[in-house]
């Protein structure tokens, strides 16, 4: 059986952050078939009030991924923002 060309057809947003954002998921469409976004938010707000330390949390989307049934690839990268910090204090 022939497989399906893939097509790059990246969901994009450009969006200017406040002291409202507290990090952004990037991830491979594995996760996307099976979590929508505000799955994938309210994922990592209830692993973080959990205690889940926040460099685990991308491994945890991955295996939630896994574990909805997708059998695509599935990859994801969690950045945390605290807009509290500044330049000088990096």
């Amino acid at each position: 059986a022939e497989r399906p060309a893939v097509i790059a057809d990246p969901d994009i947003s450009v969006l200017e952050l406040d002291d409202a954002c507290d990090f952004v998921v990037l991830g491979t469409d594995g996760v996307w078939d099976v979590m929508s976004s505000y799955d994938v938010v309210e994922f990592v707000k209830e692993a973080r009030s959990n205690g889940a330390k926040t460099e685990d949390i991308a491994a945890m989307i991955v295996h939630e991924s896994l574990l909805r049934g997708s059998y695509d690839n599935i990859s994801a990268i969690v950045v945390f923002f605290d807009m509290r910090r500044t330049g000088d204090d990096l």
